[in-house]
C-alpha cells in the first residue's frame, strides 16, 4: 500500500496508529540492489541564523555566508542562494547577498555538483527598517497615534446650504449628521415638546396658548466645520413654512379674543459648537452661542375672532406679532436647540472610547489561553475647515494613543520587538466616505508580537495518538499586500499579508520548520471591526533534523493547514473583533419619541476601502440613520 496517495492528515494518523514508517514496511535489499555511490555534498550556512531579526541599518542586504564541499573530486560545486549563484572560493567558502523585503524573508541555499544528490538548507529571517521594543521585561507596547479616526466634512454635512434627504424613499436614509438632525426634526412631534403651552403676560397684555400641531413645509440643517476663531462646527437649522396650530386666548386690558387656527412662519436657529481636547484628556463639545429667530408671520386664525386676530397690527404698547414671535423664539425653538450640546458630546465621546479598556481571551489550542488587553486615550485632535467636495475637505481627526499588553511573562525577552514597516507613516485618505478609521501597521504588529511573546504559538497539539511540539522563533507580522496581488476574501482585495516564519514542529522524533502566509483585510460588520484572514494559507515545510524523517513533509503541511491554522485563524480573526462604539438613539440628546422613528437604526456602512500606504491599514464608512 502506498501511504503517500492518502490525504496527508489521514496518512499522518495511519502512521501513528500502525507504527509503520512513511513509505511502507522496511525490506532488506537484495544482491545487486546497492545504489551507485554518487558522492556527498556537505553544506553549512553560517549566517544568517534561522529566526534572526535583522535591522536595515545593520543589514542593508541579507548577507548569506557559509561553506560547501563535495566528495566528488574534480566536480564543480555550485551554490545557489535563491535564484542567484553564490561566489565560492577554493576552500568552499561562499557568500551572496539577498535583497530583503520588510517582514519574513525565506532563504533557500542549495549546493549542486551535477552528480551527488543536491543538498539544501532553508530558513526564515525577519528584516525591518526599525523595531518597536516592548516595555522592558513585559509584553506591553505603547503606541503614540496608533489609531486615527477622521471625520470628514461630508460626515457632518455632505451638501452645505441645502439637503439631499429624500422623504419619498422607503426606507428613508440619512447619510450625514445634518441629515440625521433633519430626519429627527421631520418626525418628532414638536407640539409635544411644549407640553405646558406658551404663556406671556406684561403691560396689560397676556397670551395663553397650547400648540395643537406643528406642520413643517421644509427642514434644512447645515453643519460646517470651522477652525477660526474657534475649532468646531457652525450649525444652522431652518424650518420653513411651519404651521403652528393653536388653541388659547389673547387679552388686552378688559378685552379677550379666542385663538383658533394658527400661524405660518419660518423658524431659524443657529448654534456654534466648539470641539476641543487636551492630550490625555476627554473630548468636549460646548455650545458657545445659540440664537433663534422667527420669520414673517402669516396669520391663519379661524373661528369667531379669527378675522380680528388676523387683522391685528398692534395692541397697546406691544404688537401681537412681537408677543407671538418672542414666546415662540424663547419657548419653542430652545426645545430642540438645547439638545445640541448633548448630541455632539455623545457622538464625540464615542470617538474617545475607541479601543479603550478592551479585553480578549485568545486560545489557538497550543497551550494556555492568552488574555489581550487594549487601552487608549486621546493623543490629539485636529480640526480643519474646508468645503465637502474640494480636494482638501475639512475634517475632525482624533488621534488615539494606545497600549497593547498580554497576560503572562514574556517567552521571547531577547526579541528586538515588533517590526515596523515604515518609521514615519502617513494615514491614507479616501474622499468617498465620511468616516475613515486608520490603524498603524505598528498596532497590528505590536498586537501580534505581544500575543507571540506571551506564548500563543508555543505548545503542543495532539491528533489521534500523535503529539507535535510547536514553537515559533519569529513573531507573526503583517505587511502590505502587493499592488498586483490576486488575493481576495469574499470578493474583496486583501489589504495585508499575514506571515508566520521559522515555526518549529517536532513529531515522531523528527524536526521540521515551516513558514506560512495568508491574505487578510479589515472587515466591518454589525458595527465591529475584525481581521478577516484567508482560510487556506500558503505553507512551506522543510526538515531540520539530520536523520531521515519519519513523516513526509506533506503530513506536517496537513497538520498546519487542517489543525493549527484553523484554530489560529479563529483566535486572531474571529475572537479579536473590536466594536465601534455607536451611541444609542435614546442617548443622542434630541427628542426621539416620535412614532415615525420606531424601528430607526443608527449604523456605520462600509464604503470604499482605504489603500494600505506608508504603514497604515484602514477602512472607510458613512454614518447612516435608517427609518422604515
Amino acid at each position: 500500500m502506498n501511504h503517500r496517495c492518502l490525504p496527508p492528515l489521514v496518512c499522518l494518523l495511519f502512521f501513528a496508529c500502525s507504527g509503520s514508517p512513511p513509505g511502507g514496511e522496511e525490506q532488506d535489499a537484495g544482491p545487486g540492489d546497492d545504489p551507485p555511490d554518487r558522492g556527498e555534498i556537505t553544506l553549512d550556512v553560517s549566517a544568517p541564523s534561522p529566526g534572526a531579526e535583522l535591522l536595515a541599518s545593520e543589514h542593508p542586504a541579507i548577507s548569506v555566508t557559509g561553506t560547501a564541499t563535495t566528495s566528488n573530486e574534480g566536480r564543480t560545486l555550485d551554490v545557489w542562494v535563491g535564484a542567484e549563484r553564490a561566489e565560492v572560493d577554493a576552500n568552499g567558502a561562499f557568500s551572496a547577498e539577498v535583497t530583503p523585503e520588510v517582514g519574513i524573508n525565506h532563504i533557500v541555499v542549495e549546493g549542486r555538483d551535477g552528480l551527488a544528490r543536491p543538498v539544501e538548507e532553508r530558513m526564515d529571517v525577519m528584516w525591518a527598517p526599525e523595531y518597536l521594543a516592548p516595555d522592558e521585561g513585559t509584553t506591553r507596547f505603547d503606541l503614540a497615534d496608533g489609531l486615527k479616526l477622521r471625520l470628514a466634512q461630508r460626515f457632518f454635512d455632505s451638501r452645505l446650504f441645502g439637503t439631499d434627504l429624500d422623504l419619498s424613499d422607503d426606507p428613508i436614509v440619512a447619510t450625514d449628521l445634518a441629515q440625521i438632525v433633519e430626519l429627527i426634526l421631520w418626525f418628532v412631534d414638536l407640539a409635544e415638546l411644549v407640553e405646558e403651552g406658551i404663556s406671556f403676560g406684561e403691560g396689560g397684555a397676556s397670551l395663553e396658548v397650547e400648540l395643537t400641531e406643528i406642520e413643517r413645509g421644509n427642514v434644512v440643517v447645515d453643519a460646517e466645520i470651522i477652525d477660526d476663531p474657534v475649532t468646531g462646527l457652525d450649525l444652522f437649522i431652518d424650518l420653513d413654512d411651519v404651521f403652528l396650530g393653536m388653541d388659547g386666548a389673547f387679552s388686552f386690558d378688559d378685552s379677550e379674543w379666542t385663538i383658533e387656527g394658527g400661524l405660518m412662519a419660518d423658524l431659524r436657529a443657529f448654534a456654534g459648537v466648539t470641539i476641543e481636547s487636551e492630550p490625555g484628556g476627554e473630548l468636549t463639545a460646548d455650545i458657545t452661542e445659540i440664537t433663534a429667530s422667527l420669520g414673517p408671520l402669516e396669520p391663519m386664525f379661524e373661528g369667531e375672532d379669527g378675522d380680528e386676530l388676523n387683522a391685528f397690527i398692534e395692541v397697546g404698547e406691544k404688537s401681537f406679532r412681537d408677543i407671538v414671535s418672542e414666546v415662540i423664539a424663547e419657548e419653542l425653538i430652545p426645545t430642540f436647540t438645547d439638545g445640541l450640546p448633548e448630541l455632539f458630546e455623545t457622538l464625540l465621546s464615542t470617538m474617545d472610547e475607541l479601543l479603550n479598556d478592551l479585553s480578549f481571551e485568545l486560545d489557538p489550542g497550543l497551550g494556555e489561553p492568552v488574555t489581550l488587553s487594549l487601552g487608549g486615550e486621546v493623543g490629539g485632535l485636529d480640526v480643519v475647515a474646508g468645503p465637502p467636495l474640494s480636494s482638501e475637505p475639512g475634517h475632525v481627526t482624533l488621534r488615539q494613543n494606545l497600549t497593547v499588553e498580554t497576560s503572562g511573562e514574556p517567552h521571547h525577552p531577547e526579541s528586538r520587538g515588533a517590526p515596523r514597516v515604515d518609521t514615519a507613516p502617513e494615514a491614507p485618505q479616501s474622499p468617498g466616505a465620511g468616516a475613515q478609521l486608520a490603524a498603524r501597521q505598528d498596532l497590528l504588529n505590536s498586537l501580534l508580537h505581544a500575543l507571540w511573546n506571551a506564548g500563543l504559538l508555543d505548545g503542543e497539539i495532539s491528533v489521534g495518538d500523535i503529539t507535535a511540539e510547536v514553537s515559533a522563533a519569529l513573531p507573526p507580522v503583517v505587511t502590505a499586500a502587493p499592488s498586483a496581488t490576486s488575493c481576495r476574501i469574499d470578493g474583496a482585495r486583501c489589504d495585508v499579508i499575514l506571515q508566520l516564519g521559522q515555526v518549529a514542529v517536532e513529531a515522531f522524533d523528527s524536526s521540521y520548520a515551516l513558514s506560512a502566509s495568508a491574505g487578510a483585510r479589515l472587515a466591518l460588520s454589525g458595527g465591529e471591526v475584525s481581521l478577516a484572514i484567508q482560510e487556506v494559507p500558503d505553507v512551506r515545510v522543510w526538515q531540520t533534523s539530520e536523520e531521515a524523517a519519519h513523516l513526509p513533509a506533506e503530513a506536517v503541511h496537513a497538520l498546519v493547514t487542517d489543525v493549527i491554522w484553523p484554530d489560529l485563524l479563529s483566535a486572531i480573526g474571529d475572537e479579536l473583533s473590536i466594536p465601534l462604539p455607536l451611541p444609542d438613539l435614546d442617548e443622542l440628546g434630541l427628542p426621539l419619541a416620535a412614532s415615525g422613528l420606531e424601528g430607526a437604526a443608527l449604523r456605520l456602512v462600509m464604503r470604499d476601502r482605504l489603500s494600505v500606504e506608508s504603514g497604515f491599514v484602514g477602512l472607510s464608512a458613512d454614518l447612516e440613520l435608517e427609518v422604515p
